[in-house]
């Protein structure tokens, strides 16, 4: 019986830490796709360009809980990338123009935040299904989606004025991830006290 209960414990949290990470929310999460691998690049260089040193790292999206919990950075990435692009939407002022992911760089050495994101089918409702791309800048809310990083096509401004900068996302994006302690989300799961109490309360 303990042992039966330590399997439903286990699983409801499972269901509610995925579904927490997998950003289910009613009003946009059932329009995000897909994201096969997630991507930052950021640099927050001062005016001196010999001090400059951009980084950037790139996960490939698993989907599973273990994923979740040791790189949920990146999931937590995607799921406020998309809050901002597609939870306030009317804000956003959409442009034809033909960049790459360099020349985004390129026009901000000095200080930029940029998530790109990979989708396995169109990473935007309502847009040309070959635009799998995405790429969001976390210091203005602006956005871009185009077939690759080299031709970004479709350019999101964003309009609204209260918008500030995710200061958490940001710290993601520069690599200020803190990993988790345990191994896997299901070591992670046995260290809670509560849980162990709630197993010696059956007993």
């Amino acid at each position: 019986m303990k042992q039966q209960l330590k399997i439903l414990l286990i699983t409801m949290l499972s269901v509610s830490l995925f579904t927490a990470c997998d950003g289910k929310k009613e009003d946009f999460s059932d329009s995000i796709p897909i994201i096969n691998s997630c991507s930052f690049y950021g640099n927050s260089g001062g005016n001196d360009s010999s001090q400059i040193i951009p980084y950037s790292s790139t996960h490939k999206m698993k989907y599973t809980l273990n994923d979740c919990y040791k790189r949920n950075d990146y999931y937590e990435a995607v799921f406020r990338s998309y809050e901002n692009i597609l939870g306030y939407s009317e804000y956003y002022e959409i442009e034809q123009v033909n960049y790459t992911l360099d020349e985004l760089m390129e026009n901000r050495v000095e200080h930029y935040h940029f998530i790109v994101m990979d989708a396995e089918g169109p990473c935007l409702p309502n847009i040309n299904n070959d635009y799998i791309t995405l790429v969001f800048d976390v210091e203005t809310g602006d956005y871009w989606a185009g077939t690759n990083i080299q031709s970004l096509n479709i350019y999101g401004k964003c309009q609204n004025n209260d918008y500030d900068p995710d200061s958490q996302l940001i710290s993601y994006v520069e690599g200020y991830w803190e990993f988790p302690e345990y191994d896997n989300f299901y070591e992670y799961l046995a260290s809670m006290d509560w849980l162990k109490e709630s197993a010696n309360d059956i007993d």
